[in-house]
């Protein structure tokens, strides 16, 4: 049978299926991709596959790969595969890594997409079938691309965002095959806006999609019953940075989500901030069935979210956590560990902070390492002070749960010892899944009595925990008089070092007897030793 005169377009997300948290939210933005450029062009069809075999039996006339920076390496190992394996047709790459750091493009990409890819796909889709072989003489001509001239990658400037965001279809799930396709009767995952107002230091958010825009209540609304009708969605997950920002679009959308009965029928899910909640957003989520919401609060400390750009405080956060809970919301809250300029004390409080409100005012938390991605300030000045490659290895970007390795990372913070911000991230995670655990016993009785044993465990390995804790306190204790120690050996030998140049000018000057030199030298021999000798 004849293959149709299509352009074949086979799309692969970079996925790490170690990490069980990417495992769970599908790459829509790829179903984006598929759904504009069809909406445009009528010859062309989109699949989606995931390893080098699988796109290689799709038959591909265009690969595209999709990739954050935790994952950039697997997206040079996909493409260098398919090369090897004798694939010499077009390979694009996009996402945020490539994006925050186009010069890291691998020679096995013909061409990388920087930020917001609908349009630039299109345009080199259109390219490539109508320039033939000579296609890549004339990539140069499409905004937002980066390649290769084989001695440096050039850019063609960033390229216009697409407004109104209306004019972008929905996202074409289907496309998405069994392996991520939307499952019946469960949560669906969906944006109602790209970008975020807000800048904070660590997030690479507003440097990928540039200045917030937000799609239309009424798009939301017919993207929801879609969802709800076709797949019979347990609960929406609106997963943008911040849902809330657009107030007067959130009013909107509650009113029609109540007007459809979608509000009765589907419970829903999303991101909001600190600084932004009041009774009113609470009311407004409430209407349209949001009762579990996510915050990142990042710190306890005042002066670190200064400095991350945070735009809060410690007790904005907490006035929002208790009136979030006034409103009867469930909350998961989000912190970030190694920030420059935090304290070992700064780390402790944190952790303090989050046990002391576990279950009350916090019935989730995560916990994450600082990671310098491209585009962000942190990225920036970790690079300024050579603590970073320009064009970082892959494994440096890592920063999931599971496929975090200590020996990898960078660690940004000269206020704090490493060993003592390890210390608490790995202990925030032990509470973290200790704290799961209990709840997801406490709420299945059969389960609870079948892992009874495992319970008493974990009791003891927080007693364990404890006990490091003080071990950990004590030592910072001996860490604190050996700092005072310290200082008392410095002046002496500041002393000693006085005592010599008098000496020496004594001697030239003739005035000290053969048994000066000895009895000073012993005295400087005595001083250091008394220094040294360790405390009782």
């Amino acid at each position: 049978m004849a293959r149709p005169a299509k352009v074949r377009i086979v799309l692969s997300q970079a996925v790490n299926r170690v990490d069980l948290r990417e495992m769970g939210i599908p790459p829509i933005g790829l179903a984006y991709l598929s759904a504009y450029v069809k909406a445009h062009e009528s010859d062309v069809e989109f699949r989606f596959a995931e390893s080098s075999e699988e796109i290689l039996a799709s038959e591909p006339d265009i690969v595209g790969i999709s990739a954050v920076s935790q994952n950039s390496g697997l997206a040079n190992v996909l493409a260098r595969e398919l090369r090897q394996s004798g694939f010499e047709g077009p390979i694009l790459l996009g996402g945020y890594h490539i994006t925050g750091v186009p010069g890291s493009l691998s020679e096995d990409f013909d061409l990388g997409v920087l930020g917001e890819g609908e349009q630039t796909l299109l345009e080199v889709v259109r390219l490539i079938r109508d320039g033939g072989r000579s296609w890549r003489e004339k990539r140069d001509s499409v905004p937002g691309v980066c390649f290769s001239d084989g001695r440096r990658v050039v850019t063609t400037g960033r390229r216009e965002q697409i407004r109104p965001l209306d004019s972008v279809p929905h996202p074409d799930r289907e496309m998405l095959a069994e392996r991520w396709a939307p499952i019946h009767g469960s949560v669906q995952y969906l944006y109602s806006s790209r970008g975020c107002p807000y800048a904070c230091s660590f997030c690479s958010s507003s440097q990928f999609w540039g200045s917030a825009r937000y799609f239309s209540a009424q798009y939301l609304l017919d993207e929801l019953v879609d969802l709800a009708g076709r797949y019979h969605a347990s609960s929406f997950f609106f997963y943008d940075d911040l849902f809330i920002a657009d107030r007067k679009r959130l009013e909107v959308l509650a009113d029609l989500m109540c007007a459809e009965g979608l509000s009765q029928e589907v419970e829903s899910l999303c991101n909001v901030r600190a600084s932004e909640i009041d009774d009113d957003i609470c009311r407004v989520l409430k209407r349209m069935n949001i009762n579990w919401v996510y915050l990142g609060l990042e710190s306890v400390s005042d002066s670190v979210l200064k400095k991350v750009n945070k735009r809060a405080t410690h007790e904005e956060n907490v006035r929002a956590l208790r009136l979030l809970k006034q409103h009867d919301f469930k909350i998961t809250a989000s912190f970030i560990l190694g920030m420059p300029g935090e304290t070992a004390d700064d780390m402790k409080k944190t952790a303090a902070f989050i046990e002391e409100n576990l279950g009350t005012l916090i019935d989730e938390f995560m916990v994450y390492p600082i990671i310098p991605f491209p585009g962000t300030q942190i990225w920036r000045d970790a690079v300024a002070r050579g603590l970073i490659d320009e064009n970082p290895a892959p494994e440096t970007m890592r920063r999931a749960t599971f496929s975090f390795h200590p020996d990898d990372y960078v660690y940004l913070n000269d206020a704090a010892p490493r060993d003592t911000f390890f210390f608490y991230l790995y202990y925030l995670r032990f509470i973290r899944l200790r704290h799961w655990l209990k709840r997801l016993l406490g709420t299945n009785h059969e389960l609870g009595l079948l892992m009874g044993k495992h319970v008493k465990e974990i009791d003891a390995l927080e007693h364990e925990i404890a006990q490091a804790t003080e071990y950990v306190a004590s030592l910072e204790t001996q860490i604190c008089k050996k700092d005072g120690r310290l200082d008392m050996l410095d002046s002496e030998l500041e002393k000693s070092i006085n005592e010599v140049a008098l000496l020496r000018s004594r001697l030239a000057e003739g005035t000290e007897n053969e048994q000066a030199p000895a009895t000073r030298r012993n005295r400087m021999l005595s001083a250091v030793r008394r220094s040294l000798r360790p405390p009782s």
